[in-house]
């Protein structure tokens, strides 16, 4: 997440056309962060461990210089009026894991889920910031609240709660909560600080859901699929009707700074949604496909395999293909007077494991393209140069491919239009509105094949990183001595 937001940052610099001779940034301390705080021999001991959520989400507070750091079983104060020499100041214990943190005025808020039955309601917790620290109240939200955001009045939290499906072996059931969004009023004038929970609204914080129940309307079913706003679970594990709005997941958000607007993408959907949380609405906009057919892309494993001659395996082709862009962070940006919405496009292919549904296990929506062309299950309209590609390892053969987007006919297997998921790289959006006063996203700027070559060129060797679902993989090239290990791509070659 660290390595998006400073992309986006770079790109806001330079669409705004700031005059940069030179862009450089070094490091000038580093503080190693617990991951658990143990008692030993009357005292207490930090413990350090690579891949343990010692650090997930950070707020930072430039007034006090602090920064309110959290992961899966602590969250830290941080001292960096020294920015030479930062110190932890308090450690606090979690009950459970910390999915993001956000600071204004007087208050820090961070949210959390339930860490047994993680599809259960979350929780956003407000604090009285450094040095009182004291817990003002906690309020339950919805399923699993990824991202939150004060608005610039510290008055108003909003945040997204991607409510992801997943097996519930307590219950043993397939539980896939709503994606929602909370609109959480904050009356600090009257707040308590001595209240376990706050009171409602006038004298406390009330909590409210927007929910996307009305996009279930059958009706618009055609006009979402024709705009590649996707939903392709429909309850194939359990045999359970799963409607759009359990599938809506919403990921990040990010706020209009003219009015109160949110704007949250819908990763798995491949869309970002517009929130008036003044009036409590929701409308989707679709993000469409990205063509790739005048970029370079290397979807092949063959840079693994010659990783010791320093990237000499990076192996670039151009195909008329295309991918959805799925973000994930995305931020809002005022240049010149117009609005802009910058995305990070990572990708989110969707499978869900399930052993005690009762119709299948396992329900992945991707398959490599090589095992479709061998299956042939590409009909005659995918381009002859596209086949190919899919049936070769070292070109396209290893990309995931959706089987349930791009099809001849609906519901069928044979696809004829392949599409992969991701952008690979950072998109920019005009937010516009219309004669009629509605507002839409145009496509202005995307970065291309210029992420994945400018990691070629600085870090080959990490070129395409082996993603931690690989055990084999994992096991052979994550290390920790291993440099490559701090900058890795999740999704590797595949997306």
């Amino acid at each position: 997440m660290a390595l998006k937001l400073l992309l986006i940052g770079l790109v806001v610099a330079v669409s705004i056309q700031v005059s940069l001779s030179v862009l450089s940034m070094k490091p000038i301390s580093v503080l190693p962060i617990p991951y658990d705080i143990v008692p030993r021999q009357g005292k207490t001991m930090p413990i350090y461990a690579l891949n343990r959520g010692a650090a997930e989400k950070s707020a930072y507070d430039a007034d006090m210089m602090v920064a309110y750091t959290a992961g899966r079983q602590l969250l830290h104060v941080i001292n960096f009026t020294d920015v030479f020499d930062p110190k932890i100041e308090r450690s606090f214990r979690l009950i459970n894991p910390v999915l993001d943190i956000a600071e204004c005025g007087n208050l820090v808020a961070f949210t959390s889920r339930p860490r047994l039955n993680p599809t259960d309601p979350g929780t956003i917790h407000i604090y009285q910031k450094y040095p009182v620290f004291d817990s003002i109240c906690n309020m339950t939200v919805g399923s699993n609240p990824k991202s939150l955001k004060f608005d610039y009045k510290c008055d108003t939290i909003i945040v997204a709660n991607e409510g992801p499906a997943r097996e519930n072996l307590e219950q043993e059931i397939f539980a896939n909560p709503e994606g929602t969004v909370s609109v959480i009023r904050v009356n600090n004038t009257f707040v308590n600080p001595a209240l376990s929970m706050c009171q409602p609204m006038p004298f406390g914080s009330d909590v409210r859901t927007i929910d996307f129940t009305l996009f279930n309307d059958p009706t618009f079913a055609p006009m979402l699929e024709a705009q590649f706003i996707r939903n392709p679970y429909k309850g194939q594990l359990d045999g359970e009707e799963h409607t759009f709005s359990m599938n809506v997941e919403p990921e990040y958000v990010t706020l209009d700074p003219w009015g109160p607007t949110a704007w949250v993408t819908l990763q798995e959907n491949n869309a970002v949604a517009e929130i008036d949380y003044a009036n409590m609405t929701a409308i989707i906009h679709p993000l469409g496909l990205k063509n790739w057919t005048y970029y370079d892309i290397d979807a092949s494993m063959a840079d693994v395999r010659g990783r010791g001659g320093m990237g000499r395996g990076i192996k670039y082709g151009r195909y008329p293909i295309e991918s959805f862009l799925q973000p994930d962070a995305v931020e809002m940006m005022d240049a010149g007077g117009e609005m802009f919405l910058v995305t990070a496009n990572e990708g989110a292919p969707i499978s869900y494991m399930c052993e005690t549904c009762e119709v299948e296990q396992e329900y992945i929506e991707f398959e490599e393209a090589a095992e479709l062309a061998g299956d042939y299950l590409l009909s005659q309209n995918v381009p002859s140069q596209v086949r190919r590609a899919m049936n070769d390892p070292t070109q396209l053969g290893q990309l995931r491919i959706s089987m349930v987007d791009g099809l001849q006919e609906p519901g069928g297997e044979v696809i004829d239009r392949p599409i992969f998921y991701g952008g690979r790289g950072i998109s920019m959006f005009r937010v516009t509105t219309t004669p009629w006063g509605d507002r839409k996203l145009d496509l202005v700027w995307d970065s291309g094949d210029s992420i994945s070559k400018g990691i070629q060129d600085f870090y080959p060797n990490a070129h395409n990183h082996p993603p931690f679902g690989n055990p084999e993989l994992f096991e052979e090239k994550v290390a920790p001595g291993n440099l490559i290990n701090r900058r890795w791509d999740w999704w590797s070659p595949y997306t």
